[in-house]
C-alpha cells in the first residue's frame, strides 16, 4: 500500500496546559486520529540524535535522523570534537598560516544555542586565529529563536570584546527565503557600511539601545561597533555556522557566488565550518556521507517518492533528508511551494499549509506515488514568533488539513499514513525563568501515529526508527544499518 508521511514540524507531546498552543487549540481530526489508530511516543532530542546530552532538537537533526533511520552524529558534536584538537586541524592551519598579519572576518550566529553554531566555536577560532598573528574582526549575527529573545549580552565578555566590528539580528544575516533585501542590509554592514550607519562604542550599548525600543535580538539592524569601516581585498572569511541552510544565502554574497549585492571583496582565504554548497570551500569538518538512507531505498526498489513542503523547510525534505545529499534519487520528486511574504509568520499564521494541502491533493489523486513526504512548517516558524494566539491559529489549521489529508489519502485513496514530527516548538510557548516568551525549540517527546488498519500496536522509540517503520509498512528489506522499526502488524 502506498504511504504517506507526514511531518508536523515543530509539534512535541506536553501534559502542561497553560503555555501549550497545541492543547490549547482545537485539532477534532488529530483527536480523531489519536482515538483510532495506534500511537506512542519518540524522542527527538539529545543523544537520540546525535547531539550532546540535553539539546535540543531541531529540524536539520531531526530530518536528517528519520530519512537515515539511524543516529548520526550532528556536526555541533563533530566541531566540538575538532576544536578539542584545534592545533591538528590541517585546513585551519593552512588558513591561519597564509593569514598571518591580515584580518579575517569571522562570521556566525553569536549565541550558545546549539543548533545553528555555537558562541564558544567562534571564541575558540577568533583566539586560534590570534595566535598566529591575525586580526581578527567578529561580525556576530545575533539570535533569539534558539535562544530566549533577549539573551544576546551574556555573549560578549573579555575575550571577545575588543573583537566585535558589527551587530546584526538573525533575521538580516540569516535568512533561508530569498529574501535578498535582509541580505544584503547585512551584507553591507560587514564589506561596506554607510556614512548613515548608526555606530556603538561597545555591542552592549547597540544591545540595549535597541531593547530600549523594543526590539529584541533576532531582529536588531545591522549595525557598526566601535573604529570598523569595512572590509577590503585581500581579507579573510571564516563563516562559522555549522549548519548549512541559513548560512547559504549571505555566504553565497560574500565568496561572490551570487551577485544581489554591491561592492564585492575579494577575499584572499575562505573557510567555513562545514560545507555549504556543491563546489566546496575548505571546511573544519567534513560533508557527512550517508548511505543507504530511506530515499534511496525506496528509489532502489524501483518505487516512486514526492517530497512536498514550503520554501522554509525544503531543505529539510531534500537535502538534509536524503542524507546531505542535494540531488534527488531516481524516481524521486519534489514540490516546493513559496512561503509567504511576510516579516514573521505569526503575521500569517497558515503559512502555506493551504497550498500544500491542494497540491498533495492533487498528487495523490494522481496514484503515480508510492511513498509521499510532506512537512507542514506552520508550528514550528510560527511558535518561534512567541505569540501564542498565532501559533493556536497555526495549529488549526494545521489539523483541518490533516483533516483532508486523511480523507483522501486514507478514505479515498488506499493510502496509510505516519504522523509524527521533528521536534518540539508549539506546546511550550513560555519560558519560565526569563518571564518571557519561549521562542526555542524543547527536548519534549513528539507523536508517532500510524494510520493503518494492518498495524495492531506501536512501539516507543526515536526519530531513528521511523525509517525501519516504513521499509516494514512498504514490505521493503531494511538494510542493517538501519534501526528497527516500531509496528506490529496483524
Amino acid at each position: 500500500m502506498p504511504l504517506i508521511l507526514c511531518i508536523l514540524d515543530g509539534w512535541g507531546v506536553s501534559p502542561q496546559d497553560k503555555y501549550n498552543a497545541i492543547r490549547q487549540a482545537r485539532t477534532p481530526h488529530y483527536d480523531v486520529l489519536l482515538e483510532k489508530f495506534p500511537h506512542s511516543l519518540l524522542s527527538a532530542s539529545s543523544l537520540e540524535v546525535g547531539l550532546p546530552e540535553g539539546q535540543m532538537g531541531n529540524s536539520e537533526v531531526g530530518h536528517m535522523t528519520i530519512g537515515s533511520g539511524r543516529i548520526i552524529y550532528h556536526d555541533l558534536v563533530r566541531v566540538n570534537h575538532e576544536l578539542e584538537k584545534i592545533d591538528k586541524n590541517p585546513q585551519l592551519n593552512v588558513f591561519a598560516t597564509k593569514l598571518k598579519g591580515k584580518r579575517c572576518h569571522l562570521v556566525g550566529l553569536f549565541s550558545d544555542g546549539g543548533v545553528h553554531s555555537h558562541v564558544a566555536h567562534i571564541n575558540k577560532i577568533s583566539n586560534y586565529l590570534t595566535s598566529h598573528g591575525v586580526t581578527v574582526c567578529i561580525h556576530a549575527f545575533l539570535d533569539g529563536r534558539d535562544t530566549a529573545p533577549k539573551a544576546a549580552k551574556q555573549y560578549f565578555t573579555e575575550e571577545n570584546t575588543g573583537k566585535i566590528a558589527t551587530l546584526s539580528g538573525r533575521y538580516y544575516g540569516m535568512d533561508r527565503d530569498r529574501n535578498w533585501d535582509r541580505t544584503a542590509e547585512a551584507y553591507r554592514v560587514i564589506v561596506k557600511p554607510s556614512k548613515h550607519q548608526r555606530i556603538f562604542e561597545k555591542a552592549t550599548e547597540a544591545i540595549e539601545y535597541y531593547y530600549a525600543q523594543g526590539i529584541s535580538d533576532e531582529f536588531i539592524p545591522p549595525s557598526v561597533i566601535g573604529e570598523y569601516a569595512g572590509a577590503q581585498d585581500g581579507d579573510g572569511l571564516f563563516i562559522a555556522n555549522f549548519r548549512p541552510d541559513r548560512a547559504r544565502q549571505i555566504t553565497s554574497e560574500l565568496i561572490g557566488k551570487t551577485n544581489f549585492c554591491e561592492d564585492k571583496i575579494k577575499f584572499s582565504e575562505m573557510m567555513t565550518m562545514s560545507q555549504y554548497f556543491e563546489e566546496p570551500l575548505p571546511t573544519l569538518i567534513p560533508r557527512h556521507h550517508i548511505t543507504n538512507t530511506l530515499s534511496e531505498i525506496i528509489s532502489g526498489a524501483g518505487m516512486y517518492q514526492l517530497k512536498i513542503t514550503e520554501t522554509e523547510k525544503y531543505a529539510h525534505v531534500s537535502y538534509f533528508f536524503n542524507g546531505g545529499k542535494e540531488a534527488a534519487f531516481p524516481g524521486e520528486e519534489r514540490i516546493l511551494i513559496n512561503s509567504p511574504r511576510v516579516k514573521t509568520y505569526d503575521l500569517y499564521p497558515k503559512m502555506a499549509a493551504l497550498e500544500i494541502t491542494d497540491a498533495l491533493i492533487k498528487a495523490i489523486r494522481s496514484k503515480r506515488f508510492d511513498f509521499i513526504v510532506v512537512n507542514y512548517a506552520n508550528a514550528d516558524m510560527v511558535g518561534h514568533t512567541g505569540n501564542m494566539s498565532a501559533t493556536i491559529e497555526a495549529i488549526e489549521t494545521l489539523d483541518n488539513c490533516l483533516g483532508e489529508l486523511y480523507k483522501e489519502a486514507c478514505e479515498l485513496n488506499g493510502y496509510e499514513m505516519i504522523v509524527t514530527s521533528d521536534h518540539g516548538n508549539a506546546e511550550s510557548m513560555y519560558d519560565h525563568s526569563t518571564k518571557l516568551a519561549n521562542t526555542a525549540h524543547t527536548t519534549n517527546l513528539v507523536p508517532f501515529i500510524v494510520v493503518s488498519k494492518r498495524v495492531k500496536r506501536v512501539n516507543n522509540g526515536g526519530l531513528y526508527n521511523i525509517a525501519g517503520t516504513v521499509l516494514k509498512l512498504l514490505d521493503i528489506e531494511k538494510p542493517t544499518e538501519l534501526a528497527s522499526d516500531l509496528i506490529y502488524l496483524e
